[in-house]
């Protein structure tokens, strides 16, 4: 995958009333992890592992940014999400379609959890539309390209 890459602090579209904040978060896209548990002082408790938190912080810290270069207030209404999660081609890639790990569904979680964190949308409940995709790219250029479509 080559061609365009927004600004590091995102680019937003305007058409009539939708407006897109498209931004890119490179290095390989993480999926979500399952929460850890252990007991203390006869107390349950959980934890989201390190490599998860780090990620969603990472995608919080860009789509935060973004949103003060643009002006961007935190929204209210529904919006819809489109996720490219780019992926380096291994040597022995089977095909064009990327149907190795992690599931797109994990990696789909750390990033509304990521703009959640972010604090573009009060919960990730009002991402109401989404659409998501793995695909291959050339070295260098892996990452997480995130549009947010929103009024």
């Amino acid at each position: 995958m080559s061609g365009w890459l927004p600004a590091k602090d995102g680019e937003v579209f305007i058409n009539g009333t939708t407006r897109r904040l498209v931004v890119f978060v490179p290095g390989k896209p993480i999926a979500k992890a399952r929460a850890r548990s252990f007991v203390r002082g006869g107390k349950i408790m959980h934890y989201t592992p390190k490599q998860t938190r780090d990620y969603e912080q990472e995608i919080a810290i860009t789509i935060r940014n973004a949103m003060i270069k643009h002006r961007i207030a935190t929204v209210l209404d529904p919006i819809g999400l489109s996720v490219d999660a780019l992926f380096p081609r291994p040597k022995r890639a089977h095909g064009s379609a990327n149907t190795s790990k992690p599931d797109i569904d994990n990696v789909l979680k750390s990033v509304m959890d990521g703009i959640k964190r972010g604090g573009f949308v009060r919960d990730d409940c009002q991402i109401v539309d989404v659409h998501a995709k793995k695909m291959w790219c050339d070295p260098g250029h892996q990452g997480v390209m995130i549009t947010l479509i929103y009024s």
